[in-house]
């Protein structure tokens, strides 16, 4: 079957808080024709594709992993020899955290097992509006751990028709998607009169204040840059089920 050899992570710095991180992953398995490596990172994409396959899965994994290694500014690369393994590395600049962030770790830890299922505590009804299949994903399975249903838009404009027709109380609005972006979407719904308490969270792996002042200018509530982490989701959501509750008192 094979199995992972070895796991190196090397860190160099470049300056001040700067450091560059890379890390490489190698196993002894099967090992991957080279025709087939650029389609590895494609979504749902498996390798040996017959029912009756040896090894399961969804063929999401390196996809997803592909989309964060590159929303975090680095790329993945991939080298492989049938029945000798694979080589999985990436590399990414990275900011040293300081002490404050490093104990906001250590008790978001103690604090995770009070998110899950945090949903039935915190009831909302969400709207997810995003046209990226990967993203979708990610989301789904952070939603799905903090247990929130939810309605999916692929669009600013499907989104915008979903709001009209039914009853959200919060929207996480991906900034850019085609035929409508988030930004005029959520013009649009801030403009109809019975949407005023409709909250909308902007989602974005744009950093710059400008980006996150234009979201805001546009009538939304708050911003969150992709990549979206678990803590800071389940935080946005507990925020605004409050700020629902207050305005009902």
């Amino acid at each position: 079957m094979g199995g992972i050899v070895s796991v190196s992570m090397d860190v160099e710095q470049i300056e001040g808080d700067l450091y560059y991180l890379k890390t490489e992953v190698k196993d002894s398995g099967i090992g991957i024709p080279e025709e087939l490596i650029p389609s590895l990172t494609d979504p749902f994409f498996q390798v040996e594709s017959s029912s009756t396959r040896s090894f399961q899965g969804t063929g999401l994994g390196l996809a997803i992993a592909k989309k964060i290694i590159e929303l975090m500014g680095g790329e993945l690369n991939i080298t492989s020899k049938v029945g000798e393994g694979s080589t999985f590395s990436f590399s990414v600049l990275l900011n040293k955290v300081d002490a404050e962030f490093t104990e906001e770790i250590k008790l978001s830890t103690d604090e995770r097992e009070n998110w899950f299922g945090m949903g039935e505590e915190y009831p909302l009804r969400i709207l997810l509006a995003e046209d990226n299949d990967l993203n979708l994903q990610l989301m789904k399975l952070m939603l799905d751990q903090l247990g929130y249903p939810f309605e999916i838009a692929r669009n600013g404009l499907d989104a915008l028709d979903m709001v009209m027709n039914h009853e959200f109380d919060l929207v996480l609005m991906d900034v850019q998607m085609p035929v409508m972006n988030g930004l005029e979407a959520t013009k649009r719904i801030r403009e109809t009169p019975d949407k005023e308490n409709l909250f909308i969270i902007g989602l974005s792996a744009n950093v710059f204040d400008e980006d996150q002042k234009k979201a805001l200018e546009s009538g939304m509530d708050d911003y969150l840059t992709k990549p979206i982490r678990l803590m800071a989701l389940a935080k946005k959501l507990e925020l605004f089920y409050t700020k629902k509750a207050n305005l009902k008192a």
